[in-house]
């Protein structure tokens, strides 16, 4: 304390007591002021002032730091948790240095020296992580304070669902998901099917199908996709039947018949004319539209002799959407012939390019409806016919069918079908570009692109735990 302050400091303390001091004993007062003895207890009340400030301030600090709310990042189980952890962030400027403390068997770490939070927790539920660090400018440097802070840990959401296979012996009973995979037109298609969640999680079965084919000799190629529809009680058989019925439709048709076929297509490639588009016309609607409408029929026929038999059915218990391309390679490019009734999608893709829809879903005045190939009313006009798509392309990165257990969590809606951009977001996801790190192979050498497919589809999407199914030609 310099001394002026001393003497400020004693004049004070002497107007606080009522003791004048006279101008005879101002002198007698510097001489005080100036003693080595006043001096050093001056000395001691600046340093212990000090102290009082400084641990005043530090107990404000402290208590700031306690009373904040700190919370990280939710985590959840077995997914990798990355986050940087700054104390601006927190709001948290007093503090010098620190370290955060998980509990030892939560899987998460802090790394001192980049400030990185990682790890995969290993468990559910409310953490409590330890923060010690020092405060600025504080008393006792060696002094160290804790702050808890809280880390919830989401369960998997995957994991809350329940898995209980279907009854074996159920009637109409099928595999809970099935996979293949085949050569045709020199691609390969990988196909796989899998039971939604909410099915799952029933115990109850699986309403989607698929079913292809590949005649080599005439070469032409068949791939159909249907999804039986969840309030028909027995739309697995539904499905079943329309996928297997269109394959089979188009197995009987006679060799020579697709002879004339080839020959009608590629008169209509070369010359566009309106004799050579009346001929593919009247192929479409004489011939291709009777696929559906025979399918149709066999699932009237199906009905009629069940309930003969004494069974309690109706045909709309059999309810299901139905997708379907007739394929052909030629010198000049594809032939796509298509036909769609439901919802879901299918298109022709080229990456990063353009997409062809093939087909429109069918929607409905409420949500979840949609139009099925049990429903007579479809056959009923010639708006049937806008059903049926017509293609011939050069090329394609993929040629997909989706049931709406795809097209909905990926797509979102009807319009987004027809954008590439969503489609390329499809294609990436595919190919790895996912929060679960899945990736599907497409490569030509690769065997095992079915069952990869088949584990990509366990992605998880809120609210869409529909059935779902995919058909990819690549």
């Amino acid at each position: 304390m310099e001394r002026q302050q001393r003497r400020l400091y004693i004049t004070q303390l002497l107007k606080q007591r009522s003791v004048d001091i006279t101008e005879k004993q101002s002198a007698l007062l510097d001489a005080y002021i100036d003693s080595e003895e006043v001096i050093e207890q001056c000395r001691l009340i600046s340093v212990t002032t000090e102290n009082l400030i400084m641990n005043l301030q530090e107990n404000i600090a402290l208590n700031n730091i306690r009373e904040k709310l700190l919370q990280l990042p939710n985590g959840t189980v077995d997914k990798p948790y990355a986050q940087v952890f700054s104390l601006s962030q927190y709001g948290l400027e007093k503090i010098a240095s620190f370290t955060l403390q998980f509990p030892e068997s939560l899987g998460i770490t802090y790394d001192q020296q980049t400030g990185q939070i990682s790890g995969t927790p290993l468990d559910q539920g409310e953490f409590r992580v330890k923060l010690i660090f020092k405060l600025t400018n504080q008393s006792d440097p060696e002094k160290t304070h804790e702050k808890e802070i809280s880390f919830v840990v989401n369960p998997d959401p995957k994991k809350l669902w329940k898995n209980i296979p279907s009854p074996a012996d159920g009637i109409f009973w099928k595999p809970d998901e099935v996979k293949d995979a085949a050569e045709m037109l020199g691609h390969k298609l990988a196909v796989a099917s899998k039971r939604g969640r909410s099915h799952a999680h029933e115990g109850i079965y699986r309403d989607d199908d698929f079913e292809h084919y590949f005649d080599a000799q005439t070469g032409y190629a068949v791939i159909a996709v249907a999804d039986g529809a969840g309030s028909a009680k027995y739309s697995r058989k539904g499905s079943q039947l329309a996928c297997e019925g269109v394959v089979n439709f188009f197995k009987n048709i006679p060799a020579d018949e697709y002879k004339q076929l080839d020959d009608v297509i590629t008169a209509y490639h070369a010359h566009k004319d309106e004799a050579s588009k009346n001929a593919l016309n009247e192929f479409l609607t004489q011939r291709f539209s009777k696929a559906p409408f025979e399918v149709h029929q066999q699932l009237v026929n199906y009905t009629a002799e069940l309930a003969a038999n004494g069974d309690e059915v109706k045909l709309k218990d059999f309810s299901t959407t139905l997708l379907f391309v007739l394929l052909r390679r030629f010198e000049f490019g594809y032939s796509v012939m298509s036909f769609s009734v439901g919802d879901g999608g299918m298109g022709i893709y080229r990456r990063n390019e353009d997409v062809t829809l093939l087909g429109t879903p069918d929607g409905g005045e409420f949500a979840g409806q949609t139009r099925f190939l049990t429903m007579p009313e479809i056959f009923a006009d010639t708006s049937f016919y806008k059903r049926i798509g017509f293609r011939i392309v050069q090329d394609f990165t993929a040629i997909v069918l989706m049931s709406d257990g795809i097209t909905d969590p990926k797509f979102q809606t009807d319009a987004n079908l027809t954008r590439i951009e969503k489609w390329d977001e499809l294609w990436d996801d595919l190919c790895g570009k996912n929060n679960d790190g899945v990736t599907v192979n497409f490569s030509t050498e690769n065997e095992n692109t079915a069952t990869e497919l088949l584990n990509w589809m366990d992605f998880w999407s809120p609210g869409n735990h529909d059935d779902r199914t995919i058909a990819i030609l690549y």
